[in-house]
């Protein structure tokens, strides 16, 4: 009701905002979103595992456990515990982690110790990271959006402070928590949401994808349905062009300058 109210001209950059908002009489247009220009990698896949020291012969999978300290908390040791579970049954794989720019590298090392898996540790460069992996198991936000962009399979997982949880599930009403499912409106790649984000969910889930190749190029494949569904490149000219033209439209009935 306030964004009718105090709203002439609304761009959204998904497309379930446009069809929500136009519902509630709000004037919005779906433009795109800026991830399909931004979301790009420095480098090709091979040149990403030499500059990794990854094994090109082995499965990779990518831990990203968020870019807040309190993510971490929650969950860095709990991928930490679910890549040695996997490790248990996938003898030929390898784990990488990117550092977000707004975590300490030097803190992650000291959470890993003696790091018996050699996770390899890569501060920025994320983009490269998960164009390297095979699988993710990554902390539900946008980056989940953005591994989807690059077209690699994951699982997704979550946990807050049990009063957070609670108070989020009175208030927030909905099915689905990681944004690229909210995106294409199912459940594309499995959730592990709070109770069910244990070391054994998260392992059986990555052996299940890791051990079946069909499956990941279907999961690979509605990934790209989400990525066709955000537009086509250029969304802020579309804005630009699209602002100057509503206030031209505007400037005919009402003395504004542009």
């Amino acid at each position: 009701n306030q964004i009718r109210r105090t709203v002439d001209k609304m761009f959204v950059i998904f497309p379930f905002e446009e069809a929500l908002l136009k519902k509630e009489g709000v004037n919005a247009e779906f433009v795109g979103h800026p991830f399909i220009e931004t979301v790009k990698t420095s480098m090709t896949r091979d040149e990403a595992m030499k500059e990794f020291s990854l094994n090109s012969t082995k499965k990779t999978i990518g831990l990203m456990p968020g870019s807040r300290n309190s993510e971490l908390n929650f969950l860095l040791n709990l991928m930490i515990s679910s890549a040695e579970e996997i490790s248990k049954y996938l003898k030929d794989c390898q784990f990488i982690l990117p550092v977000a720019n707004t975590l300490s590298s030097k803190d992650i090392r000291g959470r890993l110790k003696s790091n018996p898996l050699n996770i390899k540790i890569v501060e920025g460069k994320s983009y490269d990271v998960m164009n390297c992996c095979d699988f993710l198991i990554i902390a539900s936000g946008s980056a989940t959006l953005e591994a989807a962009l690059l077209g690699c399979p994951m699982v997704i997982v979550y946990k807050l402070n049990w009063i957070t949880y609670w108070l989020a599930r009175v208030l927030v009403k909905i099915k689905l928590y990681g944004l690229v499912n909210i995106v294409a409106r199912e459940e594309v790649v499995t959730e592990l949401i709070q109770n069910k984000a244990t070391v054994k969910n998260i392992a059986t889930e990555a052996v299940k994808i890791m051990d079946n190749s069909k499956e990941r190029e279907n999961i690979r494949s509605r990934l790209l349905q989400v990525r066709k569904s955000l537009g086509d490149p250029g969304v802020l000219n579309r804005v630009a062009v699209g602002m100057i033209e509503f206030l031209r439209e505007q400037k005919k009935d009402e003395k504004i300058s542009i």
